[in-house]
C-alpha cells in the first residue's frame, strides 16, 4: 500500500499468476485450520446444543446453522465476559479471578483435553517420547490463550 491506494500487482507470466493464487489458497486453508483448534470447544458446545435441540426431524444443513450459531453465541459471550474481566481487574474488584479461571478452563484447557488422545495415538504410532505429548498440549494451551487474550496484555501495548 503506497499513500492510502493498494497498488495493483500484474503479472507478465500466466504461471506466475496462478501459483500466486494457488499457494494463497494453501494459506486460507490453514488459517481456517487453525481458528478451527482455536474456536474448538465452541464448536464442540454447539454440536452439544444441536443434540439437545428439540427439534427432531431436521437436516443436516440445519444441525450446522445451530452448531455454528451456538458457537459464534458464545464467542460474543466470551468477549463480554473479557470486556468484564479487564474492567474488573482494572477497579480492584477481586470477582475477576473466579470467572477469569473458568473462562480460561473452558478454552484453554478443554481444546487439549479434546485433542490429547489424537496426538498420545500420533506420537504413540511414530514411536515418539511421551513427554512430547505433554509438550504439545502446554503449546496448544499458549497459543489458545494469546489467542483470547482474557486480561487484555495486548490491548495495552
Amino acid at each position: 500500500m503506497k499513500g492510502g491506494v493498494m497498488e495493483r500487482i500484474t503479472y507478465t507470466s500466466i504461471p506466475q499468476a496462478e501459483f500466486d493464487r494457488q499457494t494463497s489458497l494453501i494459506g486460507v486453508a490453514f488459517k481456517l485450520i487453525f481458528r478451527a483448534f482455536i474456536f474448538l470447544p465452541l464448536l464442540v458446545t454447539g454440536y452439544a446444543f444441536s443434540r439437545l435441540s428439540f427439534v427432531i426431524h431436521y437436516s443436516i444443513l440445519a444441525r450446522t446453522a445451530i452448531v455454528f450459531a451456538v458457537a459464534v453465541g458464545m464467542y460474543f459471550l466470551l468477549m463480554m465476559v473479557r470486556g468484564w474481566i479487564i474492567r474488573a481487574r482494572e477497579d480492584g474488584n477481586i470477582f475477576w479471578l473466579p470467572v477469569f479461571l473458568l473462562c480460561c478452563a473452558y478454552t484453554c484447557l478443554l481444546t487439549p483435553f479434546l485433542l490429547h488422545e489424537p496426538v498420545l495415538h500420533l506420537f504413540t504410532r511414530w514411536h515418539w517420547p511421551g513427554w512430547l505429548v505433554f509438550a504439545v498440549d502446554t503449546v496448544i494451551i499458549m497459543v489458545t490463550y494469546f489467542q483470547y487474550d482474557f486480561l487484555g496484555w495486548r490491548e495495552s501495548e
